[in-house]
């Protein structure tokens, strides 16, 4: 089994962040060796009957829609353990298996990075001055990352892009297409000078769980940068 299909069967199976499928993948060493084992010993190292079920019966038409949106132009699936996984977000006890990137610069995700996000409705002297310090940081080499969502987190992103370093949008709504998010041009600015990425499936929406939990690991990737 190729190691991109090995990943792609774990996602389907799990959440965004299962601590007992990380040990487990932990002491098994690969994705490869994960899925090869037996489901009584899965069942002893403590997942679900449920869990281990949908590891032994993939969908194998998502599979298939998830390698077709991989195939894209700029769409890569960074797993943990990856160079280019943050190695701050992997400490987090229940890091997501892998992130979905799209966008022209990957390597954005091992760049010293500042989080901004903010007000939904915050004052125009909020927004100019989150576009101010945006553009003064990223000017300085500084990434800005945030979440694209309408009020201090796109007025971020648009100050990144006046500046030189970058921006990184992290979604809690999964990589979807922009109109679906109702996200509309914002979605388009900020990759061609960074990345989309997001720990929720390439095709479908987290739930309100996960996207309640996508600010918590924006922070854990600028911890000590």
């Amino acid at each position: 089994m190729a190691e991109l299909d090995a990943w792609l069967r774990l996602l389907q199976a799990t959440g965004i962040g299962d601590s007992q499928i990380l040990e487990r993948l932990k002491q098994a060493g690969s994705p490869e060796a994960f899925l090869a084992e037996s489901p009584r010993r899965l069942a002893a190292a403590g997942l679900s009957e449920e869990s281990i079920h949908r590891l032994k019966t993939p969908d194998d038409a998502e599979l298939d829609r998830w390698r077709a949106w991989l195939a894209g132009p700029q769409r890569a699936l960074v797993p943990l353990g990856h160079p280019l996984y943050p190695p701050q977000l992997a400490t987090l006890n229940a890091a997501p298996l892998a992130l979905w990137v799209e966008g022209s610069k990957p390597e954005l995700l091992g760049a010293p990075q500042l989080a901004m996000v903010g007000s939904r409705s915050p004052t125009r002297g909020g927004q100019d001055t989150a576009l101010q310090f945006a553009e003064y940081f990223s000017t300085r080499g500084l990434v800005i990352t945030s979440g694209l969502a309408v009020g201090i987190d796109a007025a971020s992103h648009r100050g990144a892009l006046k500046g030189v370093a970058g921006t990184i949008a992290v979604l809690g709504s999964g990589l979807v297409p922009a109109a679906a998010r109702g996200a509309g041009g914002r979605d388009r600015a900020a990759r061609p000078a960074g990345l989309g990425i997001s720990a929720g499936r390439c095709t479908a929406p987290l739930s309100l769980s996960a996207t309640q939990s996508h600010h918590r690991r924006a922070h854990a990737r600028n911890i000590g940068r």
